[in-house]
C-alpha cells in the first residue's frame, strides 16, 4: 500500500516537471512560433491581393486595347487614339500597351505623321526585354523603323542590321537591305540578300519576288530546252515518225525502191520535173508471195512497168 502511494506520488512529480518544461520552451520559442505563422498568413494574403490586383490590371489593359480595337474598326480614330495613348502611358510594361504603341504608330502614319510613327518604334526598339513575345514586337519594331526611313539608307541599314539573326523578320529585312543595295549599285552585296532571304523559305508572293529579283540578278540560270536532233537512217527506204525525208535525199538512194518509196518521191516531185523514176521493185508483192510459198527463193522478182 506504501509502495503504491509513493509510485503515485513520483508521477504526479513527473508531469509536473514535464509541465513546467513545457511551458519554458514555449515561453521561449513562442515568438518564433508566432513571427512564423503571422509571415505565413501575410505571405498568403500578399500574394492572393497581388494576384488579384494584376488580374484587375489585366482587365483594365484588356478593355482599353479592345475598346481601341473597335473603335478602329468603325473608322473612329480619335477615341482609338485616346485608348491606346491611354494604355501604354499608365501600363507603360503591360504586353497590351505595346500591341497598342504598335497600332497607335500605324495610326499615326496613316495620318501622315511619319515623325510620331518612328518615335513610337523607337521606343518599342529600345525593348530589350528577352520574352517571345516582347523580341517579337521588337524585331517587328526594327523593320517598321526601316521602312519609315527607307528614304535615308544608312539610318534604315542600322535598323535592319539589329533585328534578331533567328527572327521570322529576317526575311522581309533581307529583302529590304538587297533592295537597298541594288539601289545603291551594289549587285553582288544585293544578289547575297536576296539569296539569304530565299534560303529561308519564306514561300508565297514574298518567295515570288524573291526568285524574279535573283533571276534578274543572274542567281538563278535558267536550264536551256534541250533540241532534239534527227539522224538520217543508213537504210534509204527506213523512215522514223521525227524523221523528215527530202527530194535530194531521194536522188541519193538506190535507183530500185519500194513502191512506198515511189509514192514519196511521186508526191514530193514538182510539176517542173519531167524525168521518168527508175524501174522499182514491187517488194511487197514479193513478200506476200514469199511469205505464202514459205520459199524466198521461188518467186522471182517482179517489176512494175516505168512511168
Amino acid at each position: 500500500m506504501v509502495y503504491q502511494e509513493d509510485a503515485q506520488i513520483f508521477d504526479e512529480v513527473q508531469e509536473a516537471l514535464e509541465e513546467e518544461k513545457t511551458r519554458k520552451m514555449w515561453l521561449k520559442y513562442r515568438p518564433y512560433v508566432i513571427a512564423f505563422f503571422v509571415v505565413f498568413f501575410a505571405s498568403l494574403f500578399a500574394k492572393v491581393g497581388w494576384q488579384n490586383y494584376q488580374q484587375g490590371k489585366d482587365r483594365e489593359a484588356s478593355d482599353l486595347f479592345f475598346t481601341a480595337m473597335e473603335a478602329m474598326e468603325k473608322k473612329d480614330t480619335a477615341t482609338a487614339s485616346k485608348q491606346f495613348t491611354t494604355l501604354f502611358e499608365t501600363q507603360p510594361d503591360h504586353g497590351y500597351s505595346k500591341l497598342a504603341r504598335l497600332m497607335q504608330a500605324r495610326l499615326s502614319a496613316q495620318g501622315g505623321d511619319k515623325s510620331a510613327a518612328l518615335s513610337h518604334m523607337e521606343i518599342l526598339a529600345q525593348d530589350t526585354n528577352d520574352s517571345g513575345t516582347n523580341r517579337a514586337i521588337h524585331n517587328l519594331a526594327l523593320l517598321n523603323a526601316a521602312r519609315l526611313t527607307a528614304s535615308d539608307p544608312t539610318r534604315a541599314k542600322g535598323f535592319l542590321e539589329n533585328i534578331d539573326a533567328d527572327s521570322p523578320f529576317q526575311v522581309q529585312a533581307q529583302e529590304m537591305l538587297g533592295l537597298m543595295a541594288l539601289k545603291m549599285g551594289d549587285r553582288k552585296g544585293a544578289l547575297l540578300h536576296f539569296t539569304d532571304a530565299l534560303g529561308r523559305n519564306p514561300g508565297g508572293e514574298l518567295q515570288a519576288r524573291l526568285t524574279h529579283q535573283m533571276e534578274r540578278l543572274g542567281g538563278e540560270q535558267k536550264k536551256p530546252v534541250a533540241s532534239r536532233i534527227i539522224t538520217p537512217a543508213t537504210d534509204p527506204t527506213a523512215t522514223t515518225d521525227n524523221e523528215t525525208e527530202t527530194p535530194s535525199s531521194k536522188q541519193d538512194a538506190d535507183p530500185k525502191q519500194t513502191d512506198n518509196s515511189k509514192k514519196i518521191v511521186e508526191t514530193t516531185q514538182d510539176g517542173s520535173e519531167q524525168n521518168a523514176a527508175p524501174k522499182q521493185t514491187d517488194d511487197s508483192k514479193k513478200i506476200v508471195e514469199t511469205t505464202q510459198d514459205g520459199s524466198e527463193a521461188a518467186k522471182p522478182e517482179e517489176t512494175k512497168p516505168t512511168q
